[in-house]
């Protein structure tokens, strides 16, 4: 007895490459094509205090690397900072001495090898409610 499959392959629907179809609704926007870096408010406040623009411009590099491994450390490297403005190498030390003292990360150097940054502080601190017993 005959399927009606038996002859699938003759029922395929050719594919034609058309334009490109814009699908999102009218008037929405596209999304930045550039990365972004998430900025916690606790570190705004602890960078109101900093003396260099190079702490401002690492804190955000060590951010934006440490998205994808937040436990691993960040290299920050002259080759890693590139496009994240020009820091000389007395400034990266600067600013990154002025971050570990503000409690924002700790930097481990080994020798002339780029130096290794943790984050320490990135998440707030969440305030468990308690309940009060009547």
């Amino acid at each position: 007895m005959a399927d009606a499959f038996d002859n699938i392959l003759s029922m395929r629907i050719p594919m034609v490459s058309g334009p490109k179809l814009d699908v999102r609704r009218p008037g929405a926007r596209k999304r930045a094509q550039e990365g972004f870096v998430k900025f916690p408010l606790s570190w705004r406040k602890r960078l109101d205090g900093a003396r260099h623009i190079a702490t401002i411009w690492l804190a955000l590099f060590v951010l934006y690397k440490s998205t994808w491994e937040p436990d691993e450390p960040v290299t920050v490297s002259n080759v890693a900072m590139e496009g994240w403005g020009h820091i000389s190498r007395e400034s990266k030390r600067q600013g990154l001495k002025e971050l570990e003292t503000l409690g924002l990360v700790s930097v481990e150097q080994s020798g002339k090898q780029s130096p290794r940054v943790k984050i320490l502080t990135c998440q707030p601190k969440l305030h468990s409610l308690s309940t009060k017993a009547a």
